[in-house]
């Protein structure tokens, strides 16, 4: 199931390549930007809710340990986009991320 879960994962590595070679926040607040990081956040915290309902600690745990070298560009998002709808799929999928319903650490 590990393997299997970072491959998935590993699918979202060049949406999060995109994102990560922008250098200011201005980029951020393009519409065309705006809209890989709503689908994004949507697709990764569908995986989330997945992983939490499998009971699969050690998947959330590959999950973590993937996402978090990524944390910066979730901030960076938030911090553009703060007046905008996007900002309300970003926390809710870290709302999803760090709540932890299943005691999954």
């Amino acid at each position: 199931m590990d393997q299997e879960a970072l491959e998935f994962l590993n699918m979202f590595n060049p949406q999060l390549e995109q994102l990560a070679v922008l250098t200011n926040l201005h980029a951020f607040r393009e519409p065309r930007i705006r809209s890989v990081i709503d689908g994004l956040f949507r697709d990764l915290r569908g995986f989330v809710s997945a992983i939490e309902l499998s009971e699969a600690k050690s998947s959330y745990f590959v999950f973590f340990t993937w996402f978090y070298p990524h944390m910066p560009i979730l901030l960076r998002a938030l911090e553009a986009n703060y007046d905008n709808p996007v900002s309300t799929t970003i926390l809710k999928f870290f709302a999803e991320f760090v709540l932890n319903r299943a005691q999954r650490l």
